[in-house]
């Protein structure tokens, strides 16, 4: 689970700065139009929340492992033998 996490974190963060990048293309060729800054804005602002909510929610989960003693790494998936 560990591994699958942390790829997932990293798919997330490539994801979030690639929208980040593309928001901050589109206010450069903006041309200051005020309807394309705005567009431009939104996915800036877009590209950050939502790399926060992913970094919330592993501090959250890790936060409520800890409450019951656990740890990220001790965590298994359950194999399902016929």
């Amino acid at each position: 689970i560990v591994f699958s996490l942390k790829q997932y974190l990293k798919e997330a963060v490539v994801i979030a700065l690639l929208y980040l990048l593309y928001g901050g293309i589109k206010w450069v060729t903006s041309r200051g139009e005020k309807e394309q800054v705005e567009g431009a804005r939104n996915h800036i602002i877009a590209a950050i929340v939502g790399l926060v909510v992913v970094f919330l929610a592993i501090f959250i989960v890790s936060i409520v492992l800890g409450i019951f003693g656990l740890e990220l790494k001790d965590l298994t998936i359950p194999k399902i033998v016929p």
